[in-house]
Protein backbone atom coordinates (compact mmCIF):
# COMPACT_ATOMS: atom_id res chain seq x y z
CA UNK A 1 0.00 0.00 0.00
CA UNK A 2 2.91 2.44 0.84
CA UNK A 3 4.47 1.60 -1.88
CA UNK A 4 1.07 2.53 -4.37
CA UNK A 5 1.37 5.82 -2.52
CA UNK A 6 4.58 6.86 -3.16
CA UNK A 7 4.41 5.40 -6.37
CA UNK A 8 1.35 8.77 -7.03
CA UNK A 9 2.96 11.53 -5.64
CA UNK A 10 6.77 10.60 -7.17
CA UNK A 11 4.28 10.74 -10.98
CA UNK A 12 2.51 14.11 -9.61
CA UNK A 13 5.78 15.11 -9.14
CA UNK A 14 7.08 14.07 -12.20
CA UNK A 15 4.26 15.79 -13.93
CA UNK A 16 4.12 19.11 -12.38
CA UNK A 17 8.00 18.92 -13.16
CA UNK A 18 7.44 18.62 -16.97
CA UNK A 19 4.51 21.28 -16.72
CA UNK A 20 7.08 23.93 -15.35
CA UNK A 21 9.39 23.32 -17.14
CA UNK A 22 7.78 23.46 -20.18
CA UNK A 23 6.03 26.36 -19.21
CA UNK A 24 9.69 28.37 -18.04
CA UNK A 25 10.76 27.09 -21.60
CA UNK A 26 7.48 29.20 -23.77
CA UNK A 27 8.30 32.19 -21.20
CA UNK A 28 11.96 32.20 -21.63
CA UNK A 29 11.28 32.07 -25.67
CA UNK A 30 10.91 35.01 -27.37
CA UNK A 31 7.08 35.60 -27.83
CA UNK A 32 5.70 37.53 -31.26
CA UNK A 33 3.54 40.50 -30.67
CA UNK A 34 1.41 42.26 -32.42
CA UNK A 35 2.13 46.05 -31.30
CA UNK A 36 5.64 47.06 -30.05
CA UNK A 37 3.69 49.81 -27.30
CA UNK A 38 3.28 47.27 -24.35
CA UNK A 39 3.92 43.89 -23.00
CA UNK A 40 2.24 40.77 -24.43
CA UNK A 41 -1.36 40.89 -23.49
CA UNK A 42 -1.28 36.44 -23.45
CA UNK A 43 0.15 36.94 -20.23
CA UNK A 44 -2.21 39.88 -18.50
CA UNK A 45 -5.47 38.32 -16.77
CA UNK A 46 -7.53 40.32 -19.08
CA UNK A 47 -6.92 41.33 -22.66
CA UNK A 48 -9.24 44.33 -22.83
CA UNK A 49 -8.05 48.04 -22.07
CA UNK A 50 -6.41 49.13 -19.12
CA UNK A 51 -7.23 51.86 -17.18
CA UNK A 52 -4.20 54.08 -16.24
Amino acid sequence: MLTIVWAYLGLQVLIFAVLGVAVWLRRAEPVPSDSDDGPDERWLPSAGPVGG
